[in-house]
């Protein structure tokens, strides 16, 4: 077959010019370079690291104002929290960068930054919030919350908003109330550092969710409260983190949509100068906080053992401790001690809104995160929190004789019950995060079966206990004088069968008056990190049910 002379020329220059493109052509750049690419677009963009610990400014772009770090200078933490808190942050006590949006290689001043430490040993992510927009606002008080924006029901946040923990109870929410500063200045400012800490439940289910399936949310807004009881006294101030349950849903909440709400408040105190400062009288316990002045005295005393002897000891030292984080830094004795109280406030809606640029989300450490996700990704994308306990704890199944001695005017009950409990071991249910125990010893080194009592009765009531008693009296903490309403909790030991306990009682009021028996189980575990750094205390404790079936009840008339 002839080939025309124009087609064969044609046919040349095609082929010279493919071969000279493919020449030319430069070859395909290494895969990190194509993410650098796809950082500034799409892709998951690693947070840039930083010296945190000792720094004097923080890391900021050419052209934008120094921004000093939160320890020190103007707008610290040091107006809201003492010099023991604002220290506790070394490397070497477990202190980790999980995000920031601090970066001296960002291509525009920054807006707005934020930073969040979380201690691997503690359980605790702490958020360092900077404000460079200017905002004003006369409210009162700092609301602030922590949310999961997904499907997937967690139990990473079990731990906040009550000293006695209900394992099924999960939500996907929490918000509460930052103290007043402790120097008397407002709390709201631009070119200011906001923290806002949060202790994490270890919850195994994490790692399964897709991580496009859940994001982690923080939010800072403001509020207007003009009227604080705490535990029956009025206050003049908020002086601890607020948060808590009331018979809606939440404390915070519910006063933001009522402007006025009752229900029990968890009130949480961090650091050694946070007690002394809030210390009125050392010898009788009275307080600024709200506490009842018994249990305040109780945690001075038990303090100031523990700082002469052994932190450690602080939850043998305490009564009504039920909650507790305690050392695990090398600065200072750290405490972090929560205490419930019946609250009650009031507010309105005038000047209530959202800090700039609130609420922030990012995703959740501890997923499978791709490459190809948007946004920053977290430098430790582990599992948070340090324990937990499985859900469906058994019931204690008490039984005995409970003998009311009913007088006919209805205005005295004495009472005599006997409860037998038996032997329960619950270390079986506590579940605890792997990762840490990579790094660390971690041991239950005591669980304890606390009988609270609760007198209570229909209606028109008061009711008190008079007397309290057991044959293994060694096991009780304190005397029942000593013990205010709600705190009637007794230390019984867990592996005593059974263990037998008496009660007298008089009961004051009108209607069908009654016990209720609540049980909970009280964890003492130690974290003993590898390095030698100083051990984590962590005390916590779980509602359980009660079986009363076998419990016999008789109700016998008395003239008076």
């Amino acid at each position: 077959m002839e080939i025309k002379k124009e087609s064969h020329w044609l046919y040349l220059a095609s082929l010279f010019i493919i071969i000279f493109i493919s020449g030319c052509k430069k070859s395909d750049p290494p895969l990190s370079s194509n993410l650098k690419i796809l950082h500034n677009n799409l892709a998951a963009v690693p947070v840039p690291n930083f010296a945190w610990e000792n720094l004097d400014w923080m890391p900021t772009p050419t052209g934008q104002a120094k921004i000093p770090s939160p320890w020190s200078g103007q707008g610290s933490i040091a107006g809201t929290y003492g010099l023991d808190v604002t220290n506790d942050r070394r490397s070497q006590d477990g202190w980790i960068l999980l995000y920031s949006t601090f970066d001296e290689n960002a291509r525009s001043p920054l807006i707005n930054p934020y930073f969040i430490l979380y201690n691997k040993y503690r359980g605790i992510m702490r958020i360092f919030s900077y404000t460079t927009t200017q905002f004003v606002s006369y409210s009162s008080y700092i609301k602030e919350g922590i949310s999961i924006n997904s499907t997937h029901k967690t139990s990473m946040f079990n731990f906040l908003g009550s000293s006695f923990i209900d394992v099924n109870d999960k939500r996907n929410s929490y918000k509460q109330i930052q103290p007043a500063p402790l120097d008397g200045s407002s709390p709201f400012a631009s070119n200011k550092w906001y923290m806002s800490e949060y202790e994490i439940a270890y919850d195994p289910l994490i790692k399964d969710i897709p991580y496009q399936n859940i994001q982690l949310l923080w939010s800072m807004e403001y509020h207007n409260i003009t009227k604080i009881e705490l535990g029956g006294k009025i206050q003049g101030s908020i002086s601890s983190v607020m948060g808590g349950k009331s018979k809606g849903a939440q404390i915070v909440s519910d006063l933001e949509n009522t402007g006025k709400v009752a229900g029990t408040a968890l009130v949480s105190g961090v650091g050694l100068e946070f007690f002394n400062k809030h210390t009125s009288n050392k010898e009788t316990g009275e307080n600024k906080i709200g506490v009842p002045n018994d249990i305040f005295k109780s945690i001075l005393q038990g303090l100031k053992g523990a700082l002469t002897s052994n932190i450690g000891k602080l939850p043998e030292a305490v009564i009504g401790l039920f909650s507790a984080i305690l050392g695990g830094s090398s600065g200072s004795n750290n405490i972090n001690l929560g205490v419930d109280l019946d609250a009650r406030l009031e507010g309105t809606s005038v000047n209530t809104g959202s800090f700039p640029s609130s609420p922030t989300s990012v995703w959740m450490p501890g997923t499978n995160i791709l490459p190809t996700a948007t946004g920053y990704i977290p430098l430790y994308n582990k599992t948070l929190g340090v324990f937990n306990v499985k859900e469906n704890l058994p019931a204690v199944k008490i039984t005995g004789t409970d003998y009311l001695y009913f007088k006919m005017d209805w205005d005295r009950f004495p009472k005599h019950i006997t409860l037998n409990i038996p032997k329960m071991d619950f270390s079986q249910y506590v579940e605890i995060n792997p990762e840490v125990q990579k790094e660390a010893t971690v041991t239950i080194r005591k669980q304890e079966l606390i009988l609270r009592i609760q007198p209570k009765f229909q209606f028109n009531s008061t009711a008190q206990i008079k007397n309290v008693s057991a044959e293994r009296a060694d096991k009780w903490m304190g005397n029942a004088e000593d013990i205010p309403a709600g705190y009637q909790g007794r230390s019984l030991d867990a592996f005593v069968n059974p263990t037998s306990i008496y009660l007298y009682s008089e009961l004051s009021g009108r209607g069908d008056p009654k016990h209720e028996y609540d049980f909970v189980v009280r964890f003492t575990i130690d974290v003993k990190p590898n390095n030698n750094t100083p051990m984590t205390t962590i005390v916590k404790t779980f509602k359980l049910n009660v079986d009363q079936t076998g419990l016999i009840v008789k109700t016998i008339s008395v003239r008076s």
